[in-house]
């Protein structure tokens, strides 16, 4: 497993204030390709120690590096209290199996859709049994089962990961139960349905480089919804609201599911906040974020010299030159997020009251583009 060149830092220590339950983040590098692993720490007051929270673990590459970071970071534990996996994908999955090969896990929250083969039965044409189906499904899932076998090996405790479950400090906003299972027949890895869905058809095919200029107050980033992946719809967005700073966590959401959530916290009586983190959809594609959803969540475009209210993360890999797309992070630097990525190397953000690191170096971001080709 080949080290990250270097990683950087974003720090909030200067705030002014005592921390309230101080806590770390950690987005690491996913290796060459595009992928999400996250590694994170707090300050639990109630056991008087660090809860420590892994949230996806990229390729299978990836995993020796979450276990090298949590080891040399989070003070060298046996355990790690919670690990959740966001959806199927094999840029998400990919690296847990390392990381129960290295710590006992207490609580693995995932979804397992062979859970729901029989709500979901009469949506497959092909001659299935339940049985039938059951294992179909779990064939075509060969990480998530076993990931399951692991955590049964050693003890763990899984849980589903729908709307309104708490993990530790976490909240999952999305997906709801309902909505989960609605969309069981259209996943990736599933049988066909009865439907010809175009969610399963949807590829972003080659298109001829386009040279395009925006300026600061004309948006690009379209508002008309692409359909993505049935399993993108259904990824998790978590909010930890923790030492007075809020943190959203999108991993592959689209567009509907960042509404969704959204729909869902403010259904909620928690404090409304600006984030402070806010987790770019899906690596920076075109197809995951629309002015609308970035309005409702980080507030409407600002001016030119209106400053920073929070920071965007992109999770990228460092031959991932294309992503985030150029109009993707102009919609966020607009709305005051610089979008930081992890090209270079790791980004971790802490809060006062958490040591810094040395040998961690100045952030990278993405800056405002004015001009560019997709």
């Amino acid at each position: 497993m080949r080290r990250c060149r270097r990683v950087v830092l974003l720090n909030n220590a200067t705030r002014g204030q005592r921390a309230l339950m101080p806590y770390e983040i950690d987005f690491l590098q996913p290796g060459d390709s595009n992928g999400d692993a996250i590694c994170m720490r707090y300050w639990s007051a109630d056991e008087n120690r660090y809860i420590i929270h892994v949230i996806d673990g990229g390729y299978s590459s990836t995993g020796e590096a979450i276990v090298d970071h949590v080891k040399r970071y989070y003070g060298n534990p046996s355990t790690i209290d919670h690990v959740t996996l966001t959806h199927a994908h094999d840029d998400h999955v990919g690296g847990l199996s390392e990381v129960f090969a290295n710590f006992k896990v207490r609580d693995l929250t995932m979804n397992r859709p062979w859970l729901y083969a029989e709500q979901t039965h009469k949506d497959f044409h092909q001659n299935f049994s339940l049985t039938g189906l059951r294992n179909s499904i779990m064939d075509g899932h060969e990480a998530l089962v076993e990931l399951q076998d692991l955590a049964f090996s050693q003890g763990t405790r899984i849980w589903d990961v729908f709307q309104g479950t708490p993990i530790g400090a976490v909240h999952v906003l999305w997906p709801s139960k309902s909505a989960y299972i609605a969309r069981l027949a259209d996943q990736d890895r599933t049988p066909q349905s009865y439907a010809d869905s175009s969610l399963r058809a949807f590829v972003e095919g080659a298109k001829r480089a386009i040279r395009r200029s925006e300026s600061w107050y004309q948006e690009l980033l379209s508002e008309n919804e692409v359909d993505t992946s049935a399993s993108n719809e259904s990824s998790v967005i978590q909010l930890m609201y923790i030492d007075d700073e809020l943190v959203v966590l999108t991993a592959d959401a689209n567009p509907a599911a960042l509404h969704a959530a959204r729909d869902y916290y403010e259904a909620q009586n928690w404090r409304h906040v600006t984030p402070k983190i806010f987790q770019v959809p899906h690596h920076g594609s075109l197809h995951n974020s629309t002015p609308s959803s970035l309005n409702r969540w980080l507030g409407r475009p600002r001016g030119l010299f209106d400053g920073v209210n929070g920071f965007a993360i992109c999770s990228i890999g460092k031959n991932q030159w294309k992503y985030p797309r150029s109009r993707v992070s102009n919609a966020f630097i607009r709305r005051g997020f610089p979008v930081y990525h992890t090209r270079e190397g790791g980004i971790q953000y802490f809060s006062a009251g958490m040591p810094a690191r040395q040998g961690w170096g100045a952030p990278n971001h993405a800056g405002f583009a004015d001009s560019y080709e997709e």
